[in-house]
């Protein structure tokens, strides 16, 4: 089994939405039990002891919020620890936030979010690699769902003035491990709801919008180098008329679907990928220019579940979850997961612990999806 490349990553992002002990079990049909299967970690590695670190004195810097996954809901917290929010309504039976796509605004005022209804279908298809979701827009001290943008997408990037998002809906087959993406591209003006298409070439899919306004960030599926070798990711620029298309760095069997970010000034890009020394998945910074990639995440044998700059570009924020040494004998078992939201200066140096979460079950999400502004 690849443990490293897109099999993997497709593992993790189907795992089991399970919802939390304050909400009523989730009835187990043939849809829930198929994402439970797929959701379930299979890799042999062995998890070696972890401590999560402290904040170092003097390190934190309390600048803006970090809002993040949690059991299904929003939520944000200070960078010193403080003001742990709720931004999301309680739970029911019938909603769940999309894990993986929270985006908060350039000014930090308004996130863009997806919220399953589990029992209203909308004419977009819910394809692979997991369902889409329908797109809101709504002020961090807001109540209820916000603004309907009318749409379902699985990746979306605000615009540098805030006014638009472009959005992304893969259109794969799910039972198809993909060569190249299918995916659509639309702008989507956040006032209005007006949906114009992009110039975004076929292949690719969007991850990020820079800072200048004048690039995307997407990705690109790659073939491995041998017929039974895992398919790789290239990051690209590319100029929001199509007009150009760069690679970033080199194809790697990366987990970068949503996850890779471009900081703040422009010139750097924070994503998650393989370790070449221990062959586990961290978050890594590298300079767009192609210097070598720089691994921030010091933890060994865990998921990476989201990752994101701080406001000034000075430290990352990024989510984890525990792997345990023996896996699941099925989504359904009870093993109980720890999982931490971090922060870590650029250079890998002084990482803290701001918030951590337990689960019963390696197969549940409970913390992922992060920005920071």
């Amino acid at each position: 089994t690849n443990t490293i490349g897109l099999s993997r990553y497709w593992t993790r992002r189907l795992t089991i939405l399970s919802p939390p002990s304050t909400r009523k079990p989730m009835a187990r049909g043939p849809q829930v039990v198929i994402l439970a299967l797929l959701g379930l970690v299979m890799s042999g590695l062995p998890l070696l002891g972890f401590a999560v670190p402290a904040a170092a004195e003097g390190e934190t810097d309390n600048i803006g919020r970090i809002m993040f996954y949690r059991s299904g809901r929003l939520a944000s917290i200070r960078p010193d620890k403080s003001n742990l929010t709720w931004h999301s309504d309680e739970l029911d039976e019938n909603r769940l936030v999309l894990p993986f796509a929270m985006r908060l605004s350039p000014d930090g005022g308004r996130v863009a979010y997806g919220e399953y209804e589990l029992k209203k279908e909308r004419s977009e298809p819910s394809s692979f690699p997991y369902p889409a979701a329908p797109l809101y827009v709504k002020k961090l001290d807001e109540a209820g769902l916000g603004t309907d943008m009318g749409i379902s997408a699985h990746v979306w990037a605000w615009s540098p003035d805030g006014s638009k998002l472009v959005v992304g809906l893969i259109q794969n087959k799910e039972s198809e491990l993909p060569k190249q993406w299918s995916a659509s591209h639309w702008i989507v003006d956040v006032k209005t709801k007006e949906r114009t298409g992009t110039n975004i070439p076929a292949g690719h899919l969007i991850s990020d919008w820079s800072p200048d306004g004048i690039w995307f960030l997407t990705t690109t599926l790659c073939p491995g180098d041998q017929a039974d070798s895992p398919t790789k990711m290239q990051m690209n620029l590319v100029k929001t008329d199509g007009s150009d298309v760069r690679p970033v760095g080199d194809p790697a069997p990366a987990d970068v679907l949503g996850l890779a970010r471009i900081s703040p000034d422009g010139r750097r890009v924070l994503f998650v990928g393989p370790d070449t020394k221990d062959r586990t998945m961290h978050v890594f910074v590298m300079d767009i220019q192609g210097a070598k990639p720089r691994r921030v995440s010091p933890e060994l044998n865990v998921e990476i579940l989201g990752c994101c700059w701080s406001p000034d570009g000075k430290r990352v924020a990024y989510a984890w979850r525990q792997i345990h040494a023996e896996p699941q004998k099925d989504a359904f078992e009870k093993k109980q997961t720890d999982s931490f939201l971090m922060t870590v200066g650029v250079d890998g140096e002084n990482a803290a612990a701001l918030f951590s979460e337990t689960a019963d079950s390696q197969s549940v999400v409970v913390l992922s999806g992060l920005d920071w502004r």
